[in-house]
């Protein structure tokens, strides 16, 4: 992540991600999540534009291939036009439309949502 994408542009970036990632590189493997992918139980839906600085799309193949070497196929959203982020009004549409389809199939709504207010006052 140090050498991949737009943060290591400015010395801030670069601290940043020393602090909040650490710099052991056994550590830093052993909590990526692509080494992590055959302990990941839900399914997974990867969004990713080919045009993203910020997280660059080796890193979503990455995760895309390691998912599916664990035997979890995950949905996959690759738009070669957009960045981090998607832009435009049909690509956010289609993008939003992906999404709540995935959530209907793979989401388990069965359940009540849980009352987190309690302790809570509202006035």
């Amino acid at each position: 992540m140090e050498s991949k994408g737009d943060v290591q542009r400015t010395l801030a970036g670069e601290q940043f991600i020393r602090r909040i990632l650490g710099s052991d590189e056994a550590s830093l493997v052993e909590t990526s999540p692509a080494h992590q992918a055959n302990r990941i139980r839900a399914k997974v839906m990867l969004i990713h534009g080919g045009g993203d600085d910020r997280a660059p799309v080796e890193h979503a193949y990455h995760m895309r291939d390691a998912l599916r070497r664990a035997g979890n196929e995950p949905e996959w959203v690759f738009d070669i036009e957009q960045g981090h982020g998607f832009a435009g009004n049909a690509a956010r549409l289609d993008v939003y439309e992906r999404i709540l389809a995935f959530l209907k199939t793979h989401a388990d709504t069965d359940d009540e949502p849980e009352d987190t207010s309690e302790g809570f006052i509202i006035e």
